[in-house]
């Protein structure tokens, strides 16, 4: 794991990504491989450079960031 990519990512820099949802997911990655909880990952992204408005919009039930930390957290279940 690259600490100078989450660093980045912490700060709101996603420039190493080909988007921002890619870079949303990898900040969310880092935190989940590092050992954060669910509620923990929601925390830190939040509080980080990364959080914009997407990120607490509502689809149906859930919002964008819930969606995106079930798929981390998901994937590694599936493994």
């Amino acid at each position: 794991m690259d600490s100078r990519k989450f660093v980045k990512l912490l700060r709101g820099d996603w420039t190493d990504y080909p988007s921002r949802s890619e870079a949303d997911l990898a900040l969310l990655r880092y935190l989940y491989k590092w050992g954060a909880t669910e509620n923990g990952a929601r925390d830190i992204f939040l509080a980080s450079g990364m959080y914009r408005k997407k990120t607490l919009s509502k689809r149906g039930n859930s919002t964008y960031l819930d969606r995106c930390i079930e798929k981390i957290y998901e994937e590694d279940r599936q493994k």
